[in-house]
């Protein structure tokens, strides 16, 4: 009994690690803030008041504090100061700093501390120095990363809330209205409503300051590169029927008809179509992105696995996007628009076990007129001019045109070798379907013949897809990726 009441004592102060029973779980966040020097990161949480009474302004008696234990402990010790601020932080809470929390250099703590991090392996080290290099980010600069052990039990259905304090100079970051749905292939659904970060008990979670994104996945063990191989590009895992028979004149799209369509997001609204190419890389148009940025408020999101934007089919996943590269081209090309072409890479590897996820193929060595007269369609989530619910994923089969077809239409100045056209009146892309996919099966495979860039006025007419054949090379000197189906032309 004696000996009990001291490991409880010990416990309080943080001096004794193995003191909690097996609802305690690794559980580790990490949030992307750029800083400035002198800035350290804390967050606040627990379960807030609007989902759990009893909140009141003590961690240890608060039906909302989660009980957590740091797993980081620099070897720097005093030097370090998320490894003075982790002394006696026993919960994760709302109130700034506990009873027995220790003060670096005199500073009191403002929450439980998070360690800047990146994965560097050339510079300072988090379990020596107190920040630097850790196996859990394998993402870049800029990471704030909280490691713990919580108690799951004292979770809310094993999810729990947070919010970043940025001390001394933001406070409080601002309210979130996080994803329903994270990417990850722990993935997940929310399971209530709140104005802060949602996270995972005994995960990986990943976010961006002041963004609604969210991952979660695995606690990874080493650097998750999961590839499909490349004869399974291009295929529909899952085809079932389609509903009633808009992208203009067109039909709804059944579920994984085109498992390779991604909605491309700012601010959680849909803003133009994208295309899975690899487990890390995406394309779409160039002028989907005038402005963007990987991170941040305005952060472009990836949602894969979208279909019905009305309804959460459990499928779906918001993933970060980590890089743009817009090709150096665009802006400058032969004729207006010309090169309307841009890669993404997802900061996490999406799940490519999902029956409904898949890549497209690329086009390589296809003809400047091989895709006429084969079976094509469009795809996206753009205006339907009346014609249909925007809200769902429409498809529409449309014709080709040749080049010199293309070029009679359009005019000869308007249209690079460069680009392919598609559609017919009453039939076509329209706003909102940018960068989504013209697609062309060839062979049993379906091929990402192009990129929707822009078309007729009033969505009335044909429209202007820039060739994706033209581009391989370019995709695969920026990615690695290449997902070409060799065989497709006979």
């Amino acid at each position: 009994m004696l000996q009990k009441k001291l490991n409880f004592v010990l416990c309080i102060f943080g001096l004794l690690q193995n003191c909690y029973s097996q609802s305690y779980q690794r559980t580790a966040v990490l949030v992307r803030s750029e800083t400035i020097p002198g800035e350290n990161l804390f967050i606040r949480g627990g379960i807030s008041h609007d989902i759990r009474p009893g909140c009141v302004e003590n961690a240890e008696l608060s039906a909302c504090a989660i009980p957590i234990r740091h797993r980081r402990v620099p070897i720097a010790g005093e030097s370090s100061a998320p490894y003075v601020w982790s002394q006696g932080d026993n919960y994760l809470d709302w109130y700034g700093a506990e009873n027995y929390q220790g003060r670096f250099q005199g500073q009191i703590a403002a929450g439980t501390p998070m360690i800047w991090t990146t994965d560097s392996s050339s510079g300072p080290i988090v379990d020596i120095d107190g920040y630097g290099y850790t196996g859990l980010n394998v993402y870049g600069n800029h990471y704030w990363m909280l490691d713990v052990d919580m108690d799951c039990a004292k979770t809310e259905g094993n999810w729990f809330e947070f919010k970043v304090y940025t001390d001394p100079t933001s406070g409080w970051e601002p309210d979130i209205t996080q994803s329903m749905a994270c990417g990850g292939e722990a993935g997940g659904t929310r399971p209530f409503a709140s104005t802060n970060h949602v996270a995972q008990c005994g995960k990986f979670n990943m976010f961006y300051y002041d963004n609604y994104g969210c991952i979660i996945g695995e606690i990874p063990t080493s650097t998750p590169t999961p590839l499909p191989p490349d004869n399974m590009c291009g295929t529909q895992k899952v085809v079932s029927g389609n509903a009633e028979a808009s992208i203009v004149g067109g039909r709804p799209a059944s579920l994984g008809r085109w498992p390779w369509m991604i909605s491309l997001r700012y601010r959680e609204g849909h803003a133009c179509g994208a295309n899975l190419i690899s487990p890390k890389w995406a394309i779409t148009a160039a002028h989907c992105l005038r402005g963007a940025t990987p991170y941040g408020t305005w952060g472009a999101i990836l949602r894969i696995g979208e279909h019905n934007r009305d309804v959460l089919e459990g499928i779906e996943g918001d993933y970060f996007i980590k890089n743009i590269i817009r090709h150096e081209g665009y802006g400058n090309g032969e004729v207006e628009g010309d090169n309307d072409v841009a890669l993404l890479e997802l900061t996490y590897p999406v799940d490519m076990a999902s029956n409904y996820i898949n890549t497209v193929c690329l086009p390589q060595g296809v003809g400047l007129d091989e895709f006429v007269g084969r079976e094509c369609w469009a795809a996206g989530w753009g205006s339907t001019e009346g014609t249909g619910n925007a809200r769902r994923l429409q498809e529409v089969q449309v014709p080709v045109y040749s080049d010199a077809e293309c070029r009679n239409h359009f005019g000869a100045d308007r249209i690079s070798r460069r680009q392919i056209c598609m559609g017919m009146d009453g039939a076509s892309a329209c706003g909102g379907d940018s960068g989504g996919p013209l697609q062309c099966l060839m062979n049993g495979r379906w091929l990402l013949a192009g990129i929707t860039s822009w078309g007729s006025p009033g969505c009335a007419g044909p429209s202007v897809y820039m060739r994706i054949s033209e581009y391989v090379d370019w995709i695969y000197a920026n990615t690695g990726v290449s997902l070409v189906y060799t065989n497709s032309i006979k």
